[in-house]
């Protein structure tokens, strides 16, 4: 089945694009009907990822796509942030504030790149998984998360995004959660080489409404979805870590596309996590 999006008309302000007049069925649909690359599987060990944290994983990078201050994206990812700090082994989540990085420009990149994407590539290289959050900005990602993507993309050949695992979850004061920016971003990653991890949607609906006071998000049905993207986000990890283990008692190294299709095959679960 091909993939379609439907759109909503244009002219809201950024972060209610993806107005609530549109049918979150139809589109939560033409996304599970979309076939991906390959999936990161569930290896039906006991217990949560969060609970083998500390088999390896010790950073996660955090990327929110909207730069606004009370941006309902960076509340999420500061709930993502607590939940890996508290697993065991207590992994670190750090945030890349990609609005100090220049556009794009190859001259720029050809005479050294700036010392913020120096900084950038090398907090991403460390790490050993990405969690984005995105806004619809006329059901699309933002131009500055694109941007983002461009910068860590390069130098071609040697991105930082290659093999790395990236999660993705959007959030918007709308009643369709930003979903429709997703399948866009996972397009960008997947072109970036990134290993994009396979769960349900995880798009967060009226956003704005399930901050508390002190505009943290504490929302226990979202606070759940969360914890499960986090869970199988250090799978993913683990996964891989296996994978190059193998390959490495083999004294071979896979290409990241082998690598993709390694953690490809298994069944997952399909229905979107609608909050």
């Amino acid at each position: 089945m091909p993939f379609r999006i439907r759109k909503g008309k244009a002219g809201a302000a950024p972060e209610r694009h993806d107005s609530g007049t549109g049918d979150e069925d139809s589109v939560a649909q033409d996304i599970r009907c979309r076939r991906r690359g390959f999936r990161c599987r569930r290896t039906g060990r006991a217990g949560s990822a969060t609970g083998r944290a500390e088999a390896g994983m010790t950073r996660v990078v955090l990327i929110s796509g909207s730069l606004r201050r009370g941006s309902v994206n960076s509340a999420a990812l500061r709930a993502v942030r607590r939940i890996v700090e508290s697993a065991p082994g207590a992994p670190e989540a750090v945030s890349l504030p990609i609005g100090r990085l220049p556009f794009y420009d190859g001259d720029v990149e050809r005479a050294g790149a700036s010392p913020a994407v120096r900084a950038a590539r090398v907090l991403v290289a460390d790490a050993d998984a990405l969690v984005v959050s995105t806004p619809s900005y006329n059901g699309a990602v933002p131009g500055v998360l694109k941007n983002a993507l461009d910068w860590l993309s390069r130098p071609d050949g040697a991105s930082p995004l290659t093999g790395r695992v990236v999660a993705v979850l959007s959030a918007s004061p709308s009643g369709r959660g930003a979903i429709d920016a997703q399948p866009a971003l996972m397009d960008l990653l997947d072109a970036c080489e990134a290993v994009v991890v396979e769960h349900p949607p995880v798009a967060i609906r009226r956003a704005d409404r399930r901050l508390d006071e002190a505009g943290e998000m504490s929302d226990p049905e979202v606070l759940a979805a969360l914890r499960g993207l986090v869970d199988a986000t250090f799978e993913a990890v683990a996964i891989l870590a296996d994978q190059r283990c193998s390959a490495s008692a083999r004294r071979g190294r896979p290409a990241p596309a082998q690598l993709r299709r390694a953690v490809s095959g298994a069944e997952t679960r399909t229905s979107e996590v609608a909050l």
